[in-house]
């Protein structure tokens, strides 16, 4: 078949646009900390900590949908990284909670699929619903990332920090 080549010279290919592409370095250090806060060691809240983004905790947490008390989800004691976004807006709510603090709040949440049908308002079924929130902080956790090369070398399990290093470093070589 007879085909038309189309123009293929003289088009300009923009240059790498700086600070775009991480250097070696920079994604080394990257890196290294990501190891450290990997494997951080948890330590509890003392009565004075406030929960921030990254704790670990303990909620009892009650949820109530339509004002319908008696129909409330109930957990307790579960487990709650605060920054997986539970609900959208819910760490802010609980971000600054100290251990045994109470905390009632309101949420706009979309509504869920239902028999595969989306929720519409001309099938009756509002695309958001408010939820009423009871949280109560029982304990907290708060991952405390290795402070020392030495550290993270025994929690890593390498032989020593200059095998570690090389190890990061041809990581990030063959990602650049």
């Amino acid at each position: 078949p007879k085909f038309e080549l189309g123009e293929y010279k003289n088009f300009e290919i923009p240059a790498w646009e700086s600070g775009k592409i991480p250097s070696v370095d920079q994604m080394f250090n990257g890196y290294l900390q990501q190891l450290r806060e990997k494997h951080s060691e948890l330590t509890p809240f003392e009565d004075s900590d406030e929960l921030k983004m990254g704790d670990q905790a303990t909620l009892d947490l009650r949820i109530i949908e339509d004002q319908e008390v008696e129909n409330a989800n109930i957990q307790e004691g579960i487990l709650y990284t605060v920054g997986s976004n539970m609900y959208e807006g819910f760490d802010q709510e609980v971000l600054g909670m100290k251990i045994d603090d109470s905390r009632l709040f309101d949420l706009k949440v979309k509504s869920e699929k239902t028999n595969n049908t989306p929720a519409d308002e001309i099938r009756g079924m509002p695309e958001f619903k408010t939820l009423s929130f009871r949280v109560k902080l029982n304990m907290g956790l708060r991952p405390i990332p290795c402070s020392s090369d030495e550290e993270l070398v025994e929690r890593v399990g390498e032989a020593s920090f200059d095998a570690l290093k090389t190890k990061i470093l041809a990581h990030c070589e063959q990602e650049v």
